[in-house]
């Protein structure tokens, strides 16, 4: 599926990562999610989801396919 089977609509794709942030002591969630979604590449993941959101009930970080937005994280 890519973004031009969706008719052209973005889609977003949420990850709940429950438990996740429970077992990072001494990393930032964002510092595992980031370099996760890195591995896939964005060149993939990109054809088909325009963001991704990763949480958990402690964390939040996202990514987005489009040039001109920033990774984001909540502290």
């Amino acid at each position: 599926m890519d973004k031009a089977s969706c008719g052209g609509h973005e889609l977003d794709l949420l990850v709940f990562a429950r438990g996740c942030v429970f077992d990072l002591i001494d990393f930032d969630f964002a510092e595992i999610v980031h370099p996760a979604l890195d591995s896939i590449g964005k060149e993939n993941w990109g054809r088909t989801f325009s963001n991704i959101y990763v949480v958990d009930d402690k964390g939040f970080a996202s990514a987005s396919s489009r040039a001109d937005e920033s990774r984001g994280k909540q502290p």
